[in-house]
């Protein structure tokens, strides 16, 4: 097979790949997973919270490795540990074993987080088809929530009679990750560029790449917030809707509808910027964000769905915007080590808000947390939504 084409099934196992790591019949269960077995919900969000000081120390150095030694070996590397995550997760009992577990879940997702656009990207700049990559990345989240929609509507059912049901078929799907990792060719006009680079040289090219263009570094530092916004709703809303009274099968639905959303805005990304600029489209997520989260708050349990809904839609619209943005302006040897750098500022961002979340709805209830964490999220939303503004480096 020629290279051009090893290159164009990398982009075809890519959607099979993200698939598959998407196909997680516990990924809103675990939240409840865990209160089951005694974990309250200040300490789950302690658990959360060293799986992202985890990530908060280890994004950037596994970005540098996959920088050195190629994005396939990462990627592999992240494979094979979101296998072993899943086995452990079915034995663990205390709170210790499943910080245990979480560890190992945020060492997965380092390798994987810069490893894998790298790989996409830098195949698409081999084949010259670089204004391709927002659609390409479009077509990610719609296979990545239509999987997750399936699974989670499966992983509903599944819980509705044994919840340990879902995590045992969960770490069977894992497995297959591992097979379809090792196919992956990687790009040979930057294979292992910078295995000679010292560790230290190597991040301060990185880190100064970003220094030198600010829209970058407030780009990133945008799209973290709303993640985790994003996030917070995505995860605690899981157990919000169970506290009202909503059943497994019947938020499973409304989740499901969630990622349909949420797919449909990451399948039509391409279009609306085609007739929106990159600031329009930024200030349009970050208002709907900030809306939907609000909303949340407001403790009327129809507002909750709708605006549940709303953050669906800009989740899909979110990374393949900011994706085209961040890998077009920054430098492919030192690629997976800047993505990386972003999904290091996202688990700052975690470790600052989701503990707290859990602690005081311990005390309060989820609805009181959820206020009292809007204050901070949209002062730093606004400020930022600023900055861009004012950054001479985004255009339509």
């Amino acid at each position: 097979m020629s290279v051009k084409n090893k290159l164009k099934k990398n982009i075809i196992l890519n959607y099979i790949y993200k698939g598959i790591l998407s196909f997680d019949f516990t990924a809103t269960l675990w939240v409840v997973y865990m209160y089951s077995k005694g974990i309250s919900l200040g300490k789950i969000g302690l658990a959360e919270a060293v799986y992202h000081i985890t990530g908060m120390f280890m994004q950037i150095p596994t970005g540098i490795i996959a920088d050195r030694l190629g994005r396939k070996i990462s990627r592999v590397m992240g494979a094979v540990l979101y296998f072993v995550d899943a086995l452990l997760m079915l034995y663990a009992q205390s709170f210790l074993d499943f910080c245990i577990v979480f560890i190992i879940s945020s060492l997965a997702g380092c390798m994987e987080s810069g490893a894998g656009d790298a790989l996409v990207y830098e195949s698409i700049i081999k084949l010259e088809a670089e204004n391709s990559y927002k659609k390409i990345a479009g077509r990610i989240v719609l296979i990545m929530n239509a999987s997750e929609a399936i699974s989670m509507l499966l992983g509903g059912i599944l819980a509705q009679r044994r919840i340990i049901m879902a995590y045992t078929l969960a770490a069977g799907v894992k497995s297959s990750l591992v097979i379809v990792s090792l196919l992956f060719t990687e790009p040979d006009k930057y294979k292992n560029k910078n295995r000679n680079e010292s560790f230290k040289r190597h991040l301060v090219k990185s880190m100064g790449a970003v220094y030198r263009n600010k829209s970058i570094l407030h780009f990133i530092l945008l799209n973290s917030i709303l993640e985790m916004v994003m996030f917070i709703i995505m995860f605690y809303g899981r157990k919000y809707f169970t506290d009202t009274g909503m059943g497994y099968q019947a938020s499973g639905i409304l989740y499901t509808i969630y990622l349909v959303l949420g797919a449909a805005g990451g399948y039509y990304a391409y279009k609306i910027c085609s007739f929106l600029s990159l600031k329009t489209t930024m200030l349009m997520l970050s208002i709907l964000s900030t809306a939907g989260f609000l909303g949340f708050s407001a403790g009327v349990h129809a507002f909750a769905v709708i605006s549940f809904l709303l953050i669906g839609i800009c989740a899909g619209l979110l990374f393949p915007v900011s994706s085209d943005y961040i890998n077009s302006r920054i430098p492919t040897e030192y690629r997976a080590a800047i993505l990386s750098a972003g999904s290091a500022v996202f688990s700052i961002l975690m470790v600052s808000f989701f503990p707290v979340i859990g602690i005081i709805a311990d005390k309060t209830g989820l609805i009181p947390a959820f206020r009292i964490i809007a204050i901070p999220c949209i002062i730093i939303i606004t400020v930022e939504c600023y900055l861009i503004c004012r950054s001479l480096g985004i255009k339509k």
